[in-house]
C-alpha cells in the first residue's frame, strides 16, 4: 500500500508466543499498545522507565498504573531516537503525566 500521507505513530507489528497454554507477548505493536497495567503497588511519583539500546520500549508509571509503548527498537539512527524522544512526549500530554528530568 502507498500513499502521501505522513507517519505520525510509527508502529510495528506486535509479537506473541503461547506459553503454558496462555498467549505471551514478546513484542508489543499495533493493535496492543498502549497497554495500560495496574501494579500491585504504587508509585511516589510519577515515573518514566525505558529499555536497552537495541530492544527499546518506554514505561510511564503513576500511581498504581503503568502505560507500556509499542516497541520502538534499535536507537542507533537519528530517526529512532527522534522517535524515542516523540513517545515520551506523546504519552506524557496523553495521560496528563510529567515525570521530573
Amino acid at each position: 500500500m502507498h500513499h502521501n500521507r505522513p507517519i505520525v505513530r510509527p508502529a510495528d507489528d506486535f509479537v506473541f508466543r503461547f506459553i503454558q497454554n496462555k498467549q505471551r507477548h514478546i513484542q508489543l505493536g499495533r493493535g496492543y499498545s498502549p497497554l495500560k497495567l495496574t501494579l500491585p503497588f504504587s508509585l511516589p511519583k510519577p515515573t518514566l522507565a525505558v529499555g536497552g539500546q537495541q530492544k527499546n520500549t518506554i514505561a510511564l508509571g503513576w500511581k498504581d498504573q503503568v502505560i507500556v509503548s509499542a516497541h520502538i527498537g534499535d536507537l542507533g539512527s537519528p530517526r529512532s531516537q527522534m522517535i524515542f524522544e516523540q513517545v515520551i512526549a506523546d504519552l506524557q500530554r496523553l495521560y496528563r503525566i510529567q515525570t521530573e528530568q
